[in-house]
């Protein structure tokens, strides 16, 4: 059986998002983000330049789900139907 455990990278990048609830996403600091993702600075600058170097890993990841799901959705749209 394997278990699927979130990375420190996904903790931070959750870390992340869940301040961007409360604070603007450019008054994040990666003090305020290790300390709500639980691990050291060291481990964040691991993972990332800075906190602006992990907003870009967030929108590059959007962009290229959007990619994914945005033809089919268009054909949808247009067609009525998934498999057309």
């Amino acid at each position: 059986m394997t278990t699927n455990f979130p990375t420190a990278k996904d903790c931070i990048i959750e870390a992340f998002l869940q301040l961007c609830l409360t604070i603007p996403c450019d008054q994040i600091t990666v003090s305020q983000l290790t300390k709500k993702a639980g691990y050291n600075r060291s481990t964040f600058y691991a993972h990332f330049k800075n906190t602006d170097d992990l907003l870009r890993h967030l929108e590059a990841k959007f962009f290229n789900t959007l990619g994914i799901f945005l033809p089919l959705a268009l054909r949808i749209i247009i067609t009525g139907n998934a498999a057309a």
